[in-house]
């Protein structure tokens, strides 16, 4: 948490005395850290020291035992080789923002946290069941559109036919874009 302006300054078994250099001589920058700290669990006391800006919480190590990991910072990350992750693209954004907005309905709704997991099951199962070929990015365009032809049929329009079959296959390939990338050799 340094990177926070937040650092430990001294720990030992039941105290952590905590260095906020933004909050020397600032006692209601200090207040408000204390009353962040007030209603955490295992804390029994919290001094503010305002000419140093520094907080001392007291806790009891035998109920909350974590308190100075709060504030070590993060690893760093793993040296060496990282998995190659493709390209994010428009879908990709489009597709994470959905995710984002079903869990936030799955959050607050039954029948959504439902739908939700139903959907994520059967995202599972297709990739599991066809070898990571096949998801749900993949058949529910390619459902739709057959919906859509049978239900138009054989005697539609020869446009409309050329327009689903130009936008299925160009979402097609720029699902599979990447795939492609990876399978050219290197130059």
């Amino acid at each position: 948490m340094a990177k926070h302006g937040v650092e430990i300054a001294h720990h030992t078994r039941g105290r952590v005395r905590l260095k906020v250099p933004k909050a020397r001589d600032d006692p209601a920058l200090l207040q408000h850290i204390k009353d962040a700290f007030a209603n955490v669990p295992g804390i029994e006391a919290i001094e503010l020291k305002p000419a140093t800006g520094s907080v001392v919480l007291h806790y009891d190590p035998e109920h909350q035992s974590n308190i100075p990991h709060l504030f070590q910072p993060p690893p760093p990350p793993p040296s060496g080789p990282q998995p190659h992750r493709p390209p994010s693209g428009h879908l990709d954004e489009m597709t994470r923002g959905i995710e984002e907005e079903a869990e936030f309905l799955a959050e607050h709704s039954m029948i959504a946290k439902s739908v939700v997991q139903y959907a994520k099951d059967l995202d599972r199962w297709l990739k599991r069941n066809s070898g990571n070929n096949l998801d749900l990015k993949i058949m529910v365009p390619v459902g739709l559109a057959a919906v859509t032809f049978l239900e138009v049929g054989a005697a539609a329009a020869t446009p409309m036919w050329v327009t689903l079959v130009i936008f299925s296959l160009n979402h097609f390939v720029e699902l599979h874009a990447h795939d492609a990338d990876d399978r050219l050799p290197p130059q």
